[in-house]
């Protein structure tokens, strides 16, 4: 069965993005990253990680939701408001 996913964009407020930045960087597993990592999520219950990619920053969620492992994942640039929203049922 395909994948099935869901991308949705807002633009905020510089300040809401600066608090929506300032939010992934303080998180306690805030890492760099060059290029998508991977990420087996097959066996979490949960896991929520937090990164910055070279262009933008990004909260990544990993959880089952109604029996189907489920990757929820926001991202904004430093220089747009625009906040986008992807899930993605795999």
């Amino acid at each position: 069965m395909p994948e099935r996913i869901q991308e949705t964009e807002i633009e905020v407020s510089e300040n809401d993005k600066n608090g929506i930045i300032q939010l992934i960087k303080d998180a306690s597993n805030f890492n760099f990253f060059n290029a998508n990592p991977t990420i087996d999520i097959s066996a979490q219950q949960l896991e929520i990680i937090n990164f910055k990619y070279l262009e933008f920053y990004s909260r990544e969620i990993f959880k089952e939701i109604d029996n189907y492992p489920t990757r929820i994942k926001l991202t904004i640039k430093e220089r747009s408001n625009v906040l986008k929203y992807q899930r993605i049922e795999e």
